[in-house]
């Protein structure tokens, strides 16, 4: 995964957040582009902690066919890390050579 991106979930947030417009631009972009290059990826995480932000933490919820629709256009297609001890091994084998 080293040539890829990974999103974290407050590029998604700061996408679909219309409180701050200036701040949707750069995050949108960067979401297209990904999708676009095709090399990016999401969590499981990532997707978690965002339908909780946007249904719970925003002024207005997003609504929830809305919500199926980013998870499936922009989420699905990019979540391809999955939760598994091997990758809790994998992260600690990373951090004890730096």
């Amino acid at each position: 995964m080293s040539d890829e991106f990974f999103l974290d979930t407050n590029l998604s947030v700061y996408s679909l957040d219309e409180r701050f417009p200036d701040k949707q631009e750069t995050p949108q972009y960067l979401i297209a582009t990904v999708l676009e290059m095709r090399r990016g990826a999401v969590s499981l995480q990532v997707a978690q902690e965002l339908i909780i932000v946007v249904r719970h933490k925003f002024e207005i919820p997003l609504s929830l066919e809305d919500l199926n629709e980013y998870f499936e256009r922009i989420l699905e297609p990019l979540c391809i890390v999955h939760f598994s001890t091997s990758l809790y091994r994998e992260a600690l084998s990373v951090q004890l050579e730096t």
